[in-house]
């Protein structure tokens, strides 16, 4: 036990009170830098990296971060840490002061890069699968506002120095409404849909919830489509984006995970009345070719997935 409190105080505690380490810009590796963000005309960030990439939701992940001063600073500014996930709303944030505050920004002198390491949990509220954008910053801890950032060449600040690809903390089941196998180039399976089973009218809203798998790793990225065909088979609407909004794409999916995708399919104010059909399947976007699909045979056409018919009434 004296052993143990002895290494606890070594390599836990003495650790955590020292200053984080000084380098140079060449010692930053190749892969961690960034284009410079100057913050406040008097600090510049070289560059960051979360890692693990591939974290779930409750498991913490580590933050360097490579700061330099390009001038004496004369206040103490706070970090921020912001995860930004879907319409990059935060869900995650953290407050601290660099180098979890044994190394003040008052304390930086010009010319040596600070190696600032952090570790933080992810949220288990994290809505996952999705990726999270790590986004930093400093700020005024009294009156809690942000010091201005921008990219040394003028541009527009970079929202984010990382990704994150979070996934569920276990593997999650489904009550699926209507279980369907149609199989995608053999590499995702759409195994089934939610859809209300009501009568809609011009104007209304279709919710539709999709579950995919992916059984192997997908390199390229793929664009759902969820199409409301007419009786001639003419697109009355449709929805088109990449899987969770854009926060899941394809060459994120983790194989054999089963997940819920959640679309609203607007109808138009002037939709005639009658019945249509909703269809879905995957295309590529820089070719807009649509990905082959087996299934039964009854419900494929166009290479699309032809999953049920709603009633449009005035």
């Amino acid at each position: 036990l004296l052993l143990l409190a002895i290494s606890s105080l070594v390599f836990f505690i003495r650790p955590a009170y020292q200053p984080p380490p000084l380098i140079t810009p060449d010692d930053i590796p190749a892969q961690h830098r960034l284009e410079p963000v100057i913050i406040d005309g008097r600090i510049l960030l070289l560059g960051g990296a979360a890692s693990p990439q591939t974290v779930r939701r409750g498991e913490p992940f580590d933050l360097t971060l490579y700061w330099q001063a390009t001038e004496p600073i004369p206040y103490n500014a706070s970090l921020f840490v912001h995860l930004l996930g879907r319409d990059l709303q935060e869900v995650g944030q953290y407050d601290t002061y660099p180098g979890w505050g044994n190394y003040a920004t008052s304390l930086w002198r010009p010319g040596p890069v600070i190696q600032d390491d952090y570790r933080f949990l992810v949220p288990w509220a994290v809505d996952a699968p999705t990726l999270l954008l790590v986004d930093v910053g400093l700020f005024d801890y009294e009156s809690r506002e942000s010091y201005p950032r921008q990219t040394v060449s003028g541009g527009e600040t970079p929202l984010g120095i990382g990704t994150l690809r979070v996934l569920p903390g276990e593997a999650p089941t489904f009550d699926i409404a209507t279980p369907d196998q149609f199989r995608f180039d053999s590499r995702i399976h759409l195994e089934g849909f939610d859809a209300p089973e009501t009568v809609l009218h011009p104007g209304d809203a279709l919710p539709l919830t999709l579950y995919w798998r992916g059984m192997v790793p997908i390199a390229q990225d793929y664009q759902v489509f969820v199409h409301l065909m007419d009786e001639n088979w003419q697109q009355a609407a449709g929805y088109d984006a990449a899987p969770r909004g854009g926060w899941w794409p394809t060459s994120a999916w983790e194989p054999n995970q089963l997940f819920e995708d959640q679309y609203e399919l607007a109808l138009p104010e002037d939709l005639s009345p009658g019945r249509y059909t909703v269809i879905a399947g995957l295309y590529q976007l820089d070719t807009l070719e649509r990905l082959p699909v087996d299934g039964p045979a009854d419900r494929l056409r166009d290479r699309a997935a032809l999953l049920t018919t709603i009633e449009v009434r005035p």
